[in-house]
């Protein structure tokens, strides 16, 4: 017998053995990085537990499981819920159903298949109203695919009636043509490359992937998004798309990341504001950018600010955003700190002071503040703080601050008068039941001072700054969207979890796994993909919400 009869027989089975283990061995591979955390979570669950009964307490999220678990006593009869609550409602109307949850959808099903079946007989009986399409809340555990299927196949098809508003009565005939062929396009894109990606792996993952509907579930989602034009539409409208490489950054910038693209992208849109304020006689109240998340949003914040136009944000209306009320927090922090330590709110309080009156400061203003006391920065702080504060930090708190914003010369600044009248609020709230000092008003402050902020004014004539999450039902004469560059599939090494049943790990219920591409060969490749999914369609339903918020003018920024 010849080396390689010998040889051949074993390699195969070596290689058999590793095809049938390796779904497993990958699995375990990625469940051992995160065993830690989830003994963590565990031992956090119990001590929660235990503080909830001691001090008889029950989280906004125990509500849920607890109507969830009088649902599911009840079964298909819900009339031991009725007895409790004391009354029969005939009618149920669903409002952006599209977000609901698993949970929330099994805890008025029942409720709701009772009142089908004794109808009223004169008007519609119940009312579902959502848009798949607009499905972005999944991190609150909305479930798009409730909307979508589960609900008319769990009601009964045959008791849903579809209806869809085909017009659209908000864009012009510009946006509205340009979402039209986006949202028949993009859908078919997407759907293309998930099939191909799971038509490379197992036929089991194939026959699963084909009998749950998910190789045309992206375009059927989208297969209604095309609307017509309604008789009050206006012609005309603008949609700008733009991208954004290292062509169009600075000489001297080696290296085009996402934080020089966003400065840029920034500077375009503060240059096309004004272009439409002068040009086109837009206000700036009829204008929004949307972005994705608080740090972007804060961003623009202060781009725009600094550019004095006008700005409305839930991050702008926040008191510890102000630079005037930041230039007083450090300096609190100066008086009470040790010379040595306090070297980096000197350098707050020199570049706030000098940004907040438009002064420039040398970068060797910078050098030496360590162990240098606030008497010696003369040069660089107002006199009066200087040479008085060591007796200052013997006034009451609110005596302090007073003199603080007088030796400033902030009082004036009309940008920032809002924020100090609410900071002075905030102070003689925090000391209306008797001194507490310096360093006691501090740590209020970083713990709950920092929370506040200004009330909103409902006709403010300034740029409105949000979230797209936050921007669903909104409409805008103009919107930008200068950081359209997000991806499609959840973010690597992000947390998501799955069910373990079927797995070695079935005792557990569920695990958390980071996202990585390698558990596409693991024994939770369903899972995973079912994540790919979710997360493309998260991403196309984002900026779905983002380009139908337009009336006039769409501007979408990108990064190459």
């Amino acid at each position: 017998m010849s080396l390689y009869d010998e040889l051949n027989p074993i390699l195969k089975e070596i290689r058999r053995f590793r095809e049938d283990n390796l779904p497993v061995y990958s699995l375990s591979i990625a469940f051992n990085k995160n065993l830690y955390y989830l003994r963590l979570m565990q031992e956090v669950a119990v001590l929660l537990s235990d503080y909830r009964n001691e001090n008889d307490n029950l989280l906004i999220s125990d509500a849920q499981k607890l109507i969830t678990g009088i649902t599911d006593d009840a079964g298909d009869n819900p009339s031991f819920i009725w007895e409790k609550v004391g009354s029969k409602y005939r009618n149920f109307l669903f409002d952006e159903f599209q977000d609901t949850s698993v949970n929330q959808w099994k805890s008025f099903r029942s409720i709701l298949s009772n009142a089908i079946a004794s109808p009223s007989q004169k008007h519609i009986d119940n009312l579902i109203v959502g848009d798949t399409k607009q499905s972005i809340y999944r991190w609150r555990n909305g479930d798009w695919n409730i909307l979508h299927q589960k609900a008319k196949h769990e009601i009964g098809e045959h008791n849903v009636f579809d209806d869809y508003l085909e017009e659209n009565y908000r864009s012009t005939e510009n946006i509205i043509e340009f979402n039209n062929y986006l949202y028949q396009s993009l859908p078919l894109v997407i759907q293309n490359q998930l099939n191909t990606s799971v038509t490379e792996k197992s036929d089991e993952l194939l026959e699963w992937w084909d009998e749950n509907g998910y190789s045309d579930i992206v375009t059927s989602v989208y297969g209604k998004a095309k609307q017509k034009l309604s008789p009050f539409t206006k012609p005309g409208g603008t949609v700008k798309v733009k991208r954004f490489g290292k062509a169009d950054a600075d000489e001297d910038v080696e290296k085009f990341t996402e934080t020089v693209y966003r400065e840029i992208a920034l500077q375009d849109v503060i240059t096309e504001i004004k272009t439409l304020q002068t040009d086109k006689a837009y206000q700036a109240k009829d204008i929004a950018i949307l972005v994705r998340s608080n740090s972007e949003a804060m961003l623009c914040v202060n781009r725009l600010m600094e550019q004095n136009i006008p700005v409305l944000s839930g991050d702008a209306l926040m008191v510890a955003n102000s630079n005037a009320v930041d230039l007083i927090i450090n300096t609190l922090k100066i008086l009470v700190g040790i010379d040595k330590q306090t070297a980096l709110y000197k350098a707050n309080c020199i570049s706030l002071y000098h940004r907040l009156h438009a002064k420039e400061i040398s970068p060797t203003a910078y050098f030496g503040l360590t162990g240098k006391p606030l008497t010696d920065l003369s040069t660089l702080l107002p006199k009066s703080l200087c040479e008085n504060w060591q007796n200052w930090t013997q006034l009451p708190l609110i005596e302090l601050v007073e003199n603080l914003i007088d030796a400033y010369g902030i009082a004036g600044l009309k940008q920032h008068i809002p924020y100090l009248l609410a900071f002075r609020d905030l102070v003689a709230n925090a000391t209306r039941m008797g001194e507490k000092g310096i360093v006691n008003f501090l740590t209020w402050w970083d713990e709950d001072g920092v929370k506040k902020s200004l009330p909103s004014p409902d006709e403010a004539d300034a740029v409105q700054i949000i979230t797209i999450h936050k921007s669903k039902g909104l409409a805008f004469r103009a919107v930008f969207v200068p950081f359209c560059n997000w991806n499609l599939k959840t973010k690597a090494n992000s947390i998501f979890w799955v069910s373990a049943t079927e797995t070695a790990y079935k005792e557990l219920g569920g695990i958390p796994l980071k996202f990585q591409d390698d558990l596409s060969n693991s024994s939770v490749a369903k899972a995973y993909y079912k994540e790919v999914l979710d997360s493309n369609l998260d991403a196309l339903n984002m900026l779905y919400v983002a380009t139908t918020r337009a009336k006039d003018y769409l501007y979408l920024l990108l990064m190459e």
